[in-house]
């Protein structure tokens, strides 16, 4: 008898031991498929990171909406003077419908307040533990069908402010798309330290394999772009290129920018503009390579997967790249001149007479810049409610109607020190955006005839 209760309890103790090593392999089995990376960049066990999160884009995300908004523009984020504000905030919603009350108490706001940011060695403490950071941030780890199906790649060029570049990176998350981040060269270390933390977080985010030290009107502007552009080409299947700075901030979710692409077939959106006075950038560098006729324009765009082939590896685009090496200014004639000169046959790119941007004839959708008066294009001529730097507006409170209200795809720029309840107000608007989509049962219905009409489409190359 003694012996069977010996025997019963050492079975009982081996049976404890072995489901004891089974917990602990589980464990283990877990935390390497959370770090894990497929070959194509994203997680192998994304399903399971979308469950923890916010639950199964099949079942409409039903715990998406849980927390969601906390995090994004509170009281406690601000450091007042007066005990008043601790206790009344602006209110976002009137903020963007133009209430001129609420838009004269905000300004007495941050006034009175000041916006407290992480540091970057608080984002160095904070991304040390992925889970935990991807959590309480909120990344969002799931996508609609939709979107897994239409992959977008993303560079970020910043040097500064990691507390508002990361709120950009959160924006704009999905675990399917492909983010590179290329850090300033001059940036300090510790910026660099909690980007890389970050990055290490996401694994379809990544630093870029060449840092460089960025002087405007220089080469060095355009190198990191060209950088990114390499680097991201080695990742998975992504349809489209939008490159980004750490001022700028969405204006659509990442679902409307899906179907505002897929709508535009393949269409690139460049800026581009031909007057004499640019000419003298050029002129010291003599006659371009391959009858390339040289256009200006904004260097941020919105172009397809052929068209950044075609800029970092044809032997066209390589020439006419060590030519403007030699050019004033030169990321403003890169991606602008290779989009207006369609005998190179880049798919996408523009073959009407008319490259100047306008309402009428060639909307320019990437991004919404307030230039002011000094801009000779009145497409970027707009009244700036916040304050003007180097001409270009830097938002207020009072831009907030605006903004909200624009067809392009991202904003330039924003201070998140500089009357901080302009950014609190679109991240928090952007957000429930996203909300809204993912909780309705039409998949978030958006409409996208103002693109699809576009007259420009009408004049580009096709593959």
């Amino acid at each position: 008898m003694f012996g069977f209760v010996l025997l019963t309890k050492q079975c009982l103790f081996g049976s404890l031991v072995f489901m004891a090593l089974i917990i602990v392999l589980l464990e283990f089995l877990a935390t390497v498929q959370f770090t894990m990376m497929t070959t194509d960049g994203i997680r192998s066990s994304t399903k399971n990171i979308k469950n923890i999160y916010y639950g199964n884009h099949q079942d409409n995300m039903d715990s998406f909406e849980t927390s969601m908004i906390d995090e994004f523009y509170t009281k406690e984020q601000y450091s007042c003077k007066n005990k008043y504000y601790l206790t009344h905030v602006p209110n976002c919603s009137l903020l963007i419908s133009a209430d001129q009350k609420e838009q004269h108490f905000a300004r007495s706001f941050t006034k009175m307040c000041e916006r407290n940011g992480a540091s970057a060695e608080d984002y160095i403490t904070m991304a040390s533990d992925c889970a935990t950071f991807l959590r309480n941030r909120k990344y969002i780890m799931d996508a609609t069908d939709e979107e897994f199906k239409f992959p977008v790649a993303f560079s970020i060029l910043m040097y500064k402010d990691v507390n508002q570049v990361e709120r950009l990176l959160r924006a704009i998350y999905r675990p399917h798309n492909y983010y590179c981040i290329h850090v300033d060269s001059s940036a300090d270390p510790s910026v660099r330290k909690a980007m890389i933390n970050i990055i290490n977080c996401l694994p379809n985010v990544y630093e870029a394999t060449k840092s460089t030290r960025v002087v405007w009107g220089k080469f060095s502007v355009l190198e990191p772009e060209l950088v990114c552009m390499k680097d991201l080409l080695r990742y998975g299947d992504w349809k489209y290129f939008i490159n980004l700075t750490g001022q700028e901030f969405p204006l659509k979710t990442n679902l409307q920018i899906v179907k505002i692409l897929k709508s535009v077939d393949g269409a690139n959106s460049v800026d581009g503009i031909i007057e004499r006075k640019w000419r003298s950038r050029w002129k010291m560098a003599g006659k371009p390579p391959h009858g390339i006729k040289p256009v200006k324009g904004n260097v941020h765009v919105v172009i397809n997967r052929q068209f950044v082939d075609f800029a970092v590896n044809d032997n066209r685009s390589i020439d006419f790249i060590e030519w403007l090496n030699k050019t004033k200014i030169p990321d403003e004639s890169f991606f602008n001149s290779l989009n207006h000169n369609p005998h190179l046959g880049i798919p996408g790119s523009f073959k009407g007479t008319n490259i100047t941007t306008s309402w009428e004839t060639k909307p320019y959708f990437a991004r919404y810049k307030n230039w002011g008066k000094q801009c000779t294009n009145p497409y970027f001529n707009f009244p700036c409610s916040g304050k003007r730097k180097r001409n270009i507006c830097i938002f207020g409170i009072g831009d907030l109607p605006r903004l909200t209200s624009r067809m392009e795809l991202f904003a330039n720029k924003f201070y998140w020190d500089y009357q901080s309840l302009t950014l609190d107000c679109i991240e928090e608007w952007h957000r429930k955006m996203i909300e809204n989509e993912y909780n309705s049962t039409n998949g978030g219905q958006f409409n996208t005839s103002y693109y699809e009409t576009m007259p420009y489409l009408k004049e580009v190359v096709k593959n």
